[in-house]
């Protein structure tokens, strides 16, 4: 199959993200037309219900990039404008080699605005998953690392990305054969830091709902103010899922179908389709999606660090270039076994075992007493 070229614009399929306005088409650029008096276009590479994305060449420079052009309408042009410029902010701040670098940003004569980015070759993380099936967890595990490691980047900037999937993630191939995640589309992103301006103000209203619904949080969905980089694990921790599954943790044939279930149900665990996970991963993922925000990891460092060593689960946080497995082949004594066991279950198999002991005890006296 032919790579697909790609900046990070989102894939025309039922995991796009979803938005409340929809536009009509703008006329597409035809080629040779120049933007900006630098770039030649050559042809359309993509199109949704918010942009189009075309490979173009840099004219003195001889080089591809791509161009991702937003369209804009009467009733909310100035906010849409705005927040492209935030998503080329924040790109540009981001310094790490799972984000896209941003080359240039303008206004076309029509008043929409563009981003040049690097041309990426190769495919989304979900068309990857549809070709080859459910991923092993190392290799799953390893692409939500690298995807962890440019949210870290964003969180401690105050950026929450909010649309993390797995047509977000673009797997591009290196010259060595290495596979390499790149975070697309922070088009989304909010601040949450107020005294950080750096991609502006929230250009969302109370109340709005934005994202793609099959990833979104509980608190997402209900538009909550307070979102911060919570919701971008429990996306992530959802994106896990779907690509050791290859199916979404929260179905549904409707958009109110797929809320409902996020906000009330819980998802199947994820060893019924994938039985030879190890639980921790299992556990990992379930405390990744917790609808309780006390309950749910505090960062994708936290994450990450559960997903790669069992114990995690029941430490605090280290950095994501930290991984102290156990010895291979320590011994796995009774102590070891129940820090693998949730606190809850813990609880409930010593308070079994000291019933049971009771009721031996109970039993001994009455049976040993002389008729």
């Amino acid at each position: 199959m032919e790579p697909k070229f790609s900046p990070g614009a989102a894939v025309v399929d039922d995991l796009a993200p979803t938005h409340a306005l929809a536009r009509a088409p703008s006329p597409e650029l035809a080629p040779g037309t120049v933007v900006a008096g630098r770039y030649v276009i050559e042809h359309l590479v993509g199109a949704g219900a918010m942009s189009r994305v075309y490979v173009a060449r840099h004219i003195e420079l001889g080089i591809s990039v791509a161009i991702k052009i937003v369209a804009i309408d009467g009733k909310d042009s100035e906010a849409t404008v705005r927040r492209f410029l935030r998503e080329a902010r924040a790109a540009a701040g981001l310094k790490s080699p799972h984000s896209v670098t941003v080359h240039d940003a303008g206004e076309l004569p029509t008043g929409e605005p563009y981003l040049v980015m690097d041309l990426l070759a190769g495919k989304d993380l979900w068309q990857y998953v549809l070709e080859r099936g459910g991923l092993p967890v190392e290799e799953a595990i390893e692409y939500v690392r690298q995807t962890a490691a440019v949210l870290e980047l964003a969180h401690a900037k105050g950026i929450v990305h909010r649309d993390i999937k797995p047509t977000n993630l673009f797997l591009v191939t290196l010259p060595n054969g290495a596979r390499r995640i790149k975070v697309l589309d922070f088009g989304l992103a909010k601040q949450v830091d107020p005294n950080d301006r750096s991609i502006g103000p929230a250009l969302t209203m109370r109340g709005d709902v934005v994202g793609s619904p099959a990833f979104m949080s509980p608190e997402q969905i209900v538009g909550a103010d307070s979102v911060d980089a919570r919701t971008d694990v429990w996306s992530l921790a959802a994106t896990l899922y779907a690509i050791l599954t290859k199916a979404r943790p929260f179905p549904g044939n409707s958009l109110v179908d797929i809320f409902v279930s996020v906000l009330e149900t819980t998802p199947p665990d994820v060893r019924v389709l994938r039985p030879d996970l190890p639980p921790h991963v299992a556990l990992a993922i379930a405390r990744g999606m917790e609808r309780d925000l006390n309950r749910r990891f505090a960062s994708v460092v936290e994450l990450v660090s559960a997903l790669l060593t069992p114990t995690a689960l029941y430490m605090q946080s280290a950095p994501l270039t930290t991984s102290v497995p156990p010895p291979v082949g320590a011994a796995q004594g009774p102590a070891s076994v129940l820090a693998r066991i949730p606190r809850s279950a813990a609880v409930a198999v010593v308070a079994v075992a000291v019933a049971a002991l009771a009721g031996m005890l109970g039993w001994w006296l009455l049976t040993s007493r002389s008729p």
